[in-house]
């Protein structure tokens, strides 16, 4: 018992300052109060759930989750009858806490019947002694506590910061018992964990986009031993979102995509989910030698984009293009609101309309000199014309942006974060990697919107996919140094080769509308989204760019049959060479 006592001193130590909260399930009053008062003598905090039969069961289900229970002890039979395994079940629904199944009627049946639910870690016969009991709870706590693994470095920090941003409810300590539990059954036990920032800000550092929602960085784990490990991948976030991807990878992605270029997702331990967030270990995609697409791209040439857009289309995510089938009537922009996962999306185009009643000024809020159409109105008041008598599905990634893209030194592309992946519109990947790269990775600062206005003019010319946009003479336009203009041609013609790929491997192309509505909503994400992450001016900075590409979007949808861009429009080196915004560029709704 002392030896006992002094691993428990040991583990409720002031390290970590973690509650050791222990749930006691039992329909009989007086076996709750013993387990209670034995877990009180040992340190720990009983939280003993109360009532009969199903208020019993609702009443632990809460109490798990109010008090963030580690732990439970939860007798097999909460209902009495002969046969009831009513505590089994309980215990598989009390996920993530650890599970102690106590009965005296245990079987060999109903232990391997346990054997389906990942958090039941033993079982314990009444009539042995209460030590084995304690003995029990003690080797489940010592698994969860933050106190069995040090997570540092320059990204655990930002981890923390992004994630208690997004989702308030957690707390660190919920943070680090996640990593805890992704690397509980490695043996030698990891004893610290490594966390780096992937990669560097967006090149156009004033419009750098929204940081992710979730939180993914590069791992390095120590053992005890102090022999180094692989690197790998890890990435937090809510809790459904995680349940979420780790389904979508089983369902779509494992077995389809080559096991070389997507990141895996192990059966076993390699995701977790806690009462709030969630945590997976992405191994196979870390490497020296691979870097994320939005890092790499800067120092890449031309060419090796090129490579690398081929690559990614035609190897990596090839497969998911290749089983494709007529769609439903849902409308292109039917589609984005029903597929973004985010159940304000719509509400928020709806009260963005309701608040922004005035005439919209493009030349008040951009400093353009031409009357433009608000976007995000005409979108959700023309929504009936994004419905084309031919749209297909197919498998897609869902979420395919330059950060959920690695790339090596010979171009060759990896994938990673399957939230949004499974059967989709087939055009979703293409039009959301171009709006990445036109408003993201192209260099325009927010005082040359006159750059952005000359590529999206280029860009929204074609009427068919097989036809090039005419390239820019960027020459032409005064003030741009000879580096500016290499990285302009850079993102252009990555731009067209990206939609030459969709072409050729979607056949959607035939009429460029149905492309230019999927680009027009992938902007308007970025135009509505909520930027908590950056400061004012970089979040105007990004609100600008996007405004005038969805305005110009809008505009060539409307006068489809128009000759394009209008005659009366000025060329883009007409414009004054500082052009930028007015008035601050706030369509946030309430």
């Amino acid at each position: 018992m002392n030896q006992m006592g002094n691993r428990l001193d040991e583990l409720n130590c002031s390290k970590c300052n973690t509650k050791k909260c222990v749930l006691v399930v039992d329909d009989d009053l007086q076996t709750s109060q013993d387990h209670a008062e034995d877990l009180r003598d040992r340190g720990y905090e009983p939280i003993v759930a109360e009532g009969k039969g199903e208020k019993l069961i609702e009443d632990a289900k809460a109490k798990a989750r109010r008090h963030r229970c580690h732990v439970a002890i939860v007798d097999m039979r909460l209902f009495g009858a002969e046969g009831d395994e009513s505590g089994l079940m309980l215990a598989g629904a009390l996920a993530p806490t650890m599970c102690i199944i106590v009965t005296a009627y245990g079987n060999i049946p109903a232990t391997n019947r346990s054997r389906r639910y990942d958090n039941i870690v033993g079982f314990f016969e009444k009539g042995d002694d209460p030590n084995k009991l304690m003995g029990e709870v003690y080797n489940a706590l010592e698994k969860f506590c933050p106190c069995s693994l040090k997570p540092d470095g320059p990204g655990y920090d930002e981890l923390c910061s992004k994630t208690l941003k997004d989702t308030p409810e957690a707390s660190e300590e919920e943070i680090r018992c996640a990593l805890v539990l992704l690397y509980r059954d490695e043996n030698p036990r990891i004893e610290k964990l490594h966390l780096i920032v992937p990669d560097a800000p967006y090149p156009s550092q004033t419009t750098a986009t929204v940081p992710a929602r979730s939180a993914v960085y590069i791992a390095e784990p120590i053992r005890a031993d102090r022999l180094p490990l692989q690197r790998e991948v890890v990435k937090v976030a809510d809790a459904e979102k995680i349940k979420r991807e780790v389904d979508n990878y089983k369902t779509w992605v494992k077995g389809l995509l080559l096991t070389d270029r997507c990141a895996r997702i192990e059966d076993k331990g390699h995701s977790v989910t806690l009462w709030n967030i969630g945590a997976i270990r992405y191994t196979n995609i870390a490497r020296d030698d691979r870097r994320l697409f939005r890092a790499w791209y800067p120092a890449a040439s031309s060419e090796q984009v090129t490579r690398a857009l081929e690559d990614l289309f035609n190897v990596t995510l090839g497969p998911l293009y290749k089983e494709h089938r007529g769609a439903d009537s849902q409308s292109v922009y039917g589609y984005y609101i029903s597929h973004m996962f985010t159940p304000d999306f719509e509400s928020r185009i709806q009260d963005y309309c309701a608040q922004n009643d005035k005439k919209f000024d493009a030349a008040l809020l951009l400093g353009v000199p031409l009357k433009l159409r608000d976007p995000v109105r005409w979108a959700y008041e023309h929504r009936g014309q994004s419905s084309f008598r031919s749209r297909w599905e197919a498998l897609t990634h869902g979420d395919l942006h330059s950060g959920n893209i690695f790339v090596d030194e010979h171009c060759k592309t990896y994938v990673l974060d399957y939230e949004r992946s499974g059967p989709g519109y087939i055009l979703r990947d293409f039009a959301e990697l171009e709006a990445d790269i036109r408003l993201r990775l192209a260099p325009i600062a927010p005082e040359q919107l006159r750059l952005s206005y000359a590529m999206d003019m280029a860009l929204l010319a074609p009427r068919k996919g097989n036809v090039k946009p005419q390239s820019l003479p960027w020459h032409e336009i005064g003030g741009l140094d000879s580096s500016v203009i290499r990285e302009l041609r850079k993102a252009f013609d990555a731009i067209c080769v990206l939609r030459q790929l969709a072409h050729e491997l979607t056949g959607e192309l035939a009429e460029m509308k149905q492309y230019y509505w999927a680009l027009l909503m992938e902007t308007l994400i970025s135009l509505l989204r909520k930027y908590s992450d950056v400061d004012a001016s970089a979040r105007n900075a990004a609100r600008m760019r996007a405004l005038l590409s969805a305005a110009l979007i809008a505009e060539r949808l409307a006068a489809w049959n128009s000759d394009w861009p209008p005659n009366d429009w000025p060329r883009p080196e007409d414009l004054p060479e500082h052009l930028g915004s007015i008035t601050p560029v706030e369509p946030d709704v309430k």
